[in-house]
Order: structure tokens, then C-alpha cells, then sequence
């Protein structure tokens, strides 16, 4: 009794005899399947690597240019492009607001009104021309065309006005450069 007492303790006080007949009578199938589940486990083992493989060489590939250059080296090639080309385009912008503010003062608008000054003479030989700024400031510049003479005047104008006395014509002329850009008008 001594010995079975001590085979019990053994066993954990388990029943060893039920998993023993169950081995005995299923041992081959279990064998079997625990085969072909390793076989499964191999083939499926061969297929993640090829795929790990073959990922391995995009990724190398999509990290090497056609020339073998590094793709971080191409970036950081790239990320220096922009940067000149940020600075280029900060650049252009101030470059750009000093020529709006340039501009603003240049000549913007133009109005032309020909006449004939004096009777007897015809053509329309005359004319009154105003050369202003986008504010209206500039000149309006007139020239008389006669038989025997000619006289020309040039008169400052400030926001569409002259502190000089205009002619019709003359105001006639500022107020088409009111209306129409140099870039609209017809007669440039």
C-alpha cells in the first residue's frame, strides 16, 4: 500500500489511468494532427518570410532614388529647395509691395479731350491731356494750335483738382483720366 500511497502523491491525487487509455487509443491521431499542424505552421512560417522579404526590398527600393541616392537624402535636398524657394518668394513679395507702392504715384490715368482752339482752324489741333496718379495727382497739360502760333500750358493737379483756373477742356480731361486706367483706355 505504501507504494500506491506514494503513486497517488505522484499523480497529484489525479487519476492518470483515463488520459493514459485516451492516449492509447487516440495517441496516432493526435501524433497526426500535432504533424500536420507543425507542417502548417512551417509553410505558413515561409510564407511571412518571403512577404517580410519582399516588403524588405520595396521598402529598400522606395528609400533609394533611380541614381542610388538615399531617400532622406533627397528629402533633405528637397526640404532645402523650399526653403530657398520660401526665401525667394518672401523675397518677391516685398519686392512687389515696394513697387505697388511705387506704382501708386506713377501714372495710372489718362485723359485725352482734342479741340480746335481758335476759329478758323480745324483738326482739332488742340488738345488738353491729364496724366494722374491712381489718387488723382498729377499734371493736365494743354496745347493751343493756331495758324501763326502755338502755346502750351501745364497745370498741377491734386486729387482731381488744379489751385489753378482750368479751361472746359481741361476739366473735360480730368474727369475722362477719373474714369478710365491707362491699361483701359483705347487711345495707348
Amino acid at each position: 500500500m505504501g507504494s500506491n500511497e506514494e503513486l497517488d502523491r505522484l499523480r497529484g491525487g489525479y487519476e492518470v489511468e483515463p488520459l493514459f487509455l485516451t492516449y492509447q487509443n487516440y495517441g496516432l491521431q493526435l501524433w497526426l494532427f500535432l504533424l500536420i499542424l507543425v507542417i502548417v505552421l512551417g509553410l505558413w512560417l515561409i510564407l511571412l518570410h518571403r512577404q517580410v522579404r519582399r516588403i524588405r526590398r520595396s521598402y529598400g527600393a522606395l528609400l533609394t532614388s533611380s541614381d542610388g541616392n538615399d531617400l532622406g537624402e533627397l528629402l533633405g535636398m528637397y526640404v532645402e529647395q523650399m526653403r530657398l524657394a520660401a526665401s525667394k518668394a518672401d523675397h518677391l513679395t516685398e519686392m512687389s509691395e515696394q513697387m505697388e507702392k511705387k506704382l501708386r504715384n506713377s501714372i495710372q490715368r489718362l485723359g485725352l479731350v482734342r479741340f480746335n482752339a481758335f476759329e478758323g482752324t480745324g483738326g482739332e489741333q488742340s488738345f488738353a491731356v491729364a496724366l494722374l496718379d491712381e489718387e488723382g495727382n498729377g499734371v493736365v497739360v494743354s496745347s493751343l494750335q493756331g495758324r501763326a502760333e502755338s502755346r502750351l500750358y501745364a497745370k498741377p493737379v491734386k486729387k482731381w483738382d488744379s489751385t489753378y483756373s482750368l479751361s472746359v477742356e481741361e476739366t473735360e480731361a480730368i474727369a475722362l483720366a477719373y474714369q478710365s486706367e491707362v491699361d483701359k483706355n483705347p487711345h495707348l
